[in-house]
């Protein structure tokens, strides 16, 4: 997750408002939308921040227009170590999706919370895993 050192001013309601939808029982998803430049990305990251605070588990993926056709493409900040093996795996699918299992500790069983930058951008094989 992005760490920063400028406080976030007059958007509390905002951040609990996202964090309470995705604890509700049954929310598969927040998505949020609108123009470029207002602050999406640094919101969907501070109400993350704050279900971290309750014990979910955590991440923050980034998908571009540069890696949104390279295979896994927004897992590479999160699992490099796994992608550069995957040629020499049986099974590049199962070998992925136990990395990013393992990202967010998900033997805990705690509830996870994924943030995704730039969603429209997000390479098919990444999506699949995440799904």
């Amino acid at each position: 997750m992005r760490t920063t050192t400028v406080p976030l001013v007059g958007r509390r309601a905002e951040i609990e408002r996202i964090a309470g939808l995705a604890a509700a029982a049954g929310t598969g998803a927040v998505l949020l939308s609108g123009p470029a430049g207002i602050g999406k990305t640094r919101l969907a990251e501070e109400a993350l921040l704050e279900l971290a605070e309750h014990g979910w588990n955590t991440l923050v993926l980034s998908a571009t227009r540069s890696t949104a056709h390279i295979p896994y493409g927004a897992l590479s900040g999160t699992i490099p170590d796994t992608l550069d093996r995957l040629g020499s795996v049986a099974d590049p699918e199962r070998a992925v999706l136990r990395a990013v299992e393992d990202a967010l500790d998900m033997a805990s069983r705690r509830p996870v919370g994924v943030v995704i930058d730039g969603v429209a951008s997000i390479d098919e094989p990444t999506s699949a895993v995440l799904v």
